[in-house]
């Protein structure tokens, strides 16, 4: 959960050299209905303008130059 409403705070294992790349849907179902909501060097990332109460999932990959790994599993959580 996040620290304000409309906030969420993710974490994950950190990983030495790379950036992260954070995707956010209402639909993990519809993978056209990811969107990013941004990118990373640290192992956290805050996703802002949430609507309270919503059900979100959020994913994340990292990246080291040119290459993407794969997205991790979408983890689903209700936006405060």
């Amino acid at each position: 959960m996040g620290d304000h409403s409309g906030c969420m705070d993710l974490m994950w294992h950190a990983q030495r050299g790379r950036s992260f790349k954070v995707q956010v849907c209402n639909d993990p179902m519809n993978e056209a209905g990811w969107r990013d909501a941004g990118f990373t060097n640290n192992s956290s990332f805050t996703v802002k303008s949430l609507t309270s109460g919503t059900k979100y999932w959020f994913r994340v990959c990292a990246i080291l130059g040119d290459l993407q790994s794969e997205w991790c599993g979408a983890v689903e959580c209700m936006a405060p």
